[in-house]
């Protein structure tokens, strides 16, 4: 077979095998889910069907408890099946300082730049609006501190293992260019946030993060650059910083301009520029 074939068939497999795990452990999570719910009721706790139940199947928080069981199961393939260091594997390699540094700028221009594509999305697709207002009410509400947990830390950690740090790299030692792997991870994380909304500009990210690994060969870099996103992606959505952007008319139009047109170019070219000459690929 040309190697051409040989590498589609094994990304087809592979894409199939990750499907399949995730659709039964989906009904896994659902059944288990519904069990300690059925327990805790049997044992005398009124637990109310639409307070509970919809947050636990809440889309983000679901989501996030999927893509933490394949996480796991692939530590579990890769450290005792394949008999490899799931870390080296990962690339959990210690960054150079100036590599996280300029993941910070570049986290807080991916803001701006989200917001940008976001602006084009709700013009594309008016009916998403409502979705998008609804998602922006449930964060405003939302107890700041478990908010911040979940959405800042522990989301971009796990999904950067499993997108960067697990799915980038299968690709990548699958014969597959740099560039193939980097859309296709891209692609993938904008399928994972399941809507047009947020898969759009997921998309955008994917391509800032991957470029990101691609440069520094250290998945700390991408993991700072999501923790840095989401995390002023909520402050602006909670409208906690609605002060510095409202102080002066435009100011907003101009910060977003300085950021996605100056500072994000800057800092991924000198990132580029930090590369090592000899990136690890054990």
């Amino acid at each position: 077979m040309k190697p051409t074939a040989v590498f589609t068939a094994r990304l087809f497999f592979i894409v199939l095998f990750l499907a399949l795990t995730a659709f039964f452990l989906d009904i896994f999570l659902r059944y288990l889910i519904r069990t300690v719910l059925f327990i805790l009721r049997s044992a005398g706790m009124e637990i109310g069907d639409e307070t509970v139940t919809e947050w636990l199947f809440r889309q983000d928080f679901y989501g996030l408890l999927l893509v933490i069981m394949v996480v796991s199961l692939l530590y579990a393939f890769v450290r005792y099946i394949s008999r490899r260091d799931f870390f080296k594997h990962s690339r959990f390699y210690p960054p150079k300082g100036k590599s996280l540094m300029l993941a910070v700028f570049i986290g807080i221009s991916t803001v701006f730049l989200s917001e940008m594509v976001l602006r084009v999305t709700r013009r594309m697709f008016p009916e998403t609006l409502a979705a998008l207002q609804s998602r922006f009410e449930v964060i405003a509400e939302s107890e700041v501190m478990p908010m911040m947990f979940a959405v800042v830390v522990f989301a971009p950690f796990f999904e950067e293992i499993f997108f960067r740090g697990i799915l980038f790299r299968v690709f990548e030692q699958h014969r597959a260019s740099l560039w193939t792997s980097l859309v296709l991870t891209s692609f993938l994380f904008a399928v994972y946030q399941m809507n047009v909304i947020d898969g759009l500009y997921a998309f955008t990210l994917g391509l800032v993060i991957g470029l990101s690994f691609i440069w520094t060969a250290s998945l700390w870099v991408p993991i700072t650059i999501h923790f840095v996103h989401n995390g002023f992606s909520t402050l602006f959505q909670r409208g906690d910083l609605d002060w510095l952007l409202t102080a002066v008319p435009g100011l907003e139009t101009y910060i977003s301009y300085l950021f996605v047109f100056l500072l994000l170019p800057l800092s991924l070219w000198r990132l580029h520029r930090l590369r090592p000459t000899n990136p690890r690929r054990p």
